[in-house]
């Protein structure tokens, strides 16, 4: 590490002050291994993050739909009492283990890649019932 430090020209004088500054240059060298370090541990969590996020994303959306279809259909979901209010004439049970089932479809089907293209049609169809919901 080198310091070079020196006495800049006098800004302002004034009667009983002389006003200056010391300047000083400092070179880090330190520090350069550590961005180093820095700069390849990010590179590869993106990498990492490239190849795995969307399996990552996908299994845990996966797992949310299986759990909470399972609880419908099952009869023990703590909305049942909401999604019968959806049924549109349809028997309230009948209609919460139907959209039970149809969460469980899709829960299964993004776990095991099954037909993903129509998959995400249901998934967007179930959503589409879903944000009516949390209006009501």
């Amino acid at each position: 590490m080198q310091i070079e430090c020196r006495i800049r020209p006098v800004l302002r004088l004034t009667p009983n002050v002389v006003q200056g500054y010391i300047a000083c240059n400092l070179e880090v060298r330190t520090l350069e291994p550590f961005l180093g370090w820095l700069d390849r541990t990010e590179h590869a969590i993106i990498g990492f993050a490239a190849k795995y996020a969307t399996l990552f994303l996908r299994t845990a959306l996966a797992i949310t739909y299986v759990w909470f279809g399972a609880l419908k259909v099952m009869g023990v979901s703590p909305v049942d009492e909401l999604v019968g209010k959806m049924s549109s004439g349809l028997q309230k049970g009948f209609f919460v283990r139907l959209v039970g089932v149809w969460e469980l479809v899709i829960g299964v089907a993004l776990l095991f890649r099954l037909a993903l293209r129509l998959t995400l049609v249901l998934f967007f169809v179930q959503l589409s019932g879903d944000v009516p919901r949390i209006f009501i």
